[in-house]
């Protein structure tokens, strides 16, 4: 939402102030930001299509800006009405569904997206967010069609642009100086089949390949407890905001690993995101490392509880042989639960 955009942006100032307080407001608010790239494409030549995932708001805008210099956003109409908006916020103004409900106006985008597809069709970068909106729930919000219409423009003008789907994983949205990791993946293929031939057609083909695309990137759950112990294993894996942790959520998403582990006793839990964390990083190589250290750890558990007490009270186990029997009950119990799923 920062800087410049093609004619019809709401930017009052100049480039130079929404490029500076871009870069001091993420310096001063993250601690580190990463960017994983899926696929080795050079995005420097236009034009360019960026889907993003929104959860958080305003602040989403801002980090993807620091990635994608080059992109204008399409934002929403609410954030430019007045002279102080617009002194933060540049960009596309488009007028949401909860912006309508709002102001009691008329819902016409017709023009914003004119302007969009003008823009990328002149070799341009353009940032949608399918969402309309941002939320930090455990699933992503549903998608609306404003990417899929503006692409299917640019291809009925003869342009196809490059169409990237990006994410943005927080280690905590409200925490001062968090880590951040932007996921950018593969280009979308957007080529249709010739016998996709009316307008409906093509517009539900690129809306279902922009959906997919999006979603494997996304890390969700069913609720939000379960996407929390979804972040909390992978950061058991891998304490760096970045590529591994974010293979580390999807590897759990994706097999439910997170369902079988509560619960577990320490040993395993640990031992097992060691291990989604060796494949998420792709060193499989550190996993004899892993599996002595854990063996290790249950030899000399006894001794250690009897040298620190604190450490068995901890724990709440006096000998290997409770361990045992803790790991033994907990597989049962695992057991007995995924065979009534």
């Amino acid at each position: 939402m920062p800087p410049g955009g093609p004619p019809g942006d709401t930017g009052d100032m100049p480039e130079l102030w929404y490029r500076a307080l871009l870069r001091a407001a993420t310096a001063i608010y993250y601690r580190r930001v990463r960017v994983v790239r899926l696929a080795a494409v050079a995005i420097d030549q236009g034009p360019v299509l960026l889907v993003g995932l929104h959860r958080n708001g305003a602040v989403d805008g801002m980090l993807y800006k620091s990635v994608f210099p080059r992109a204008v956003f399409l934002i929403s109409r609410q954030l430019v009405r007045g002279w102080f908006g617009r002194l933060f916020f540049t960009g596309i103004p488009v007028t949401r569904d909860k912006d309508e409900d709002e102001s009691g106006s008329r819902r016409d985008n017709s023009g914003a997206l004119a302007v969009a597809v003008e823009h990328l069709v002149a070799g341009g970068h353009l940032f949608v967010f399918p969402e309309g909106t941002s939320d930090l729930g455990p699933r992503h919000l549903p998608f609306k069609p404003g990417a899929a219409r503006i692409l299917a423009a640019a291809l009925e003008r003869g342009v196809t642009p490059l169409v990237i789907p990006v994410g943005i994983f927080y280690e905590s949205a409200p925490t001062f100086r968090s880590d951040v990791c932007i996921v950018a993946g593969a280009p979308i293929d957007v080529t249709l089949p010739a016998s996709t031939e009316d307008q409906r057609g093509r517009l539900a083909a690129l809306m279902a390949r922009i959906t997919a695309s999006l979603e494997a990137i996304a890390v969700e759950a069913n609720d939000a407890h379960a996407l929390l112990r979804i972040e909390t294993l992978a950061a058991f894996a891998d304490e760096e905001m970045g590529e591994a942790r974010w293979r580390a959520q999807k590897m759990l998403n994706t097999i439910a690993l997170w369902r079988i582990l509560i619960g577990a006793p320490l040993a395993v839990a640990w031992l097992a995101a060691m291990i989604v964390f060796a494949f998420a990083s792709r060193r499989l190589w550190v996993l004899p490392a892993y599996l002595t250290i854990t063996a290790l750890g249950l030899v000399a558990y006894p001794e250690l509880c009897t040298r620190w007490p604190k450490l068995r009270n901890a724990f709440g186990r006096r000998t290997a042989r409770d361990d045992a029997a803790a790991i033994g009950g907990w597989m049962r119990a695992s057991a007995a639960g995924r065979s009534h799923v």
